[in-house]
């Protein structure tokens, strides 16, 4: 995959793009590690179109705060 072209993970705010290499991943906070509860504008990113070849892309999040209470009440 690696001689294919585009479909990088771009920051613009950072002026970053990582282009997708068989085999990698990229991981990133997108919190601020001194207040986890005030998201860093920085991270803002987006996927790049794909110009040639296959990319594929997973998503996890982990939380550090018991989110399902919260979400299920005020879904209630």
């Amino acid at each position: 995959m690696d001689e294919d072209a585009g479909g990088e993970t771009a920051f613009p705010k950072l002026d970053l793009k990582i282009r997708p290499k068989k085999g990698k991943a990229v991981l990133w906070p997108n919190v601020y590690m001194r207040n986890p509860d005030a998201q860093d504008p920085r991270l803002l990113h987006e996927a790049r179109p794909v110009k040639k070849g296959q990319k594929y892309a997973a998503n996890l999040w982990i939380h550090q705060r018991d989110f399902k209470t919260p979400f299920f009440q005020m879904c209630n």
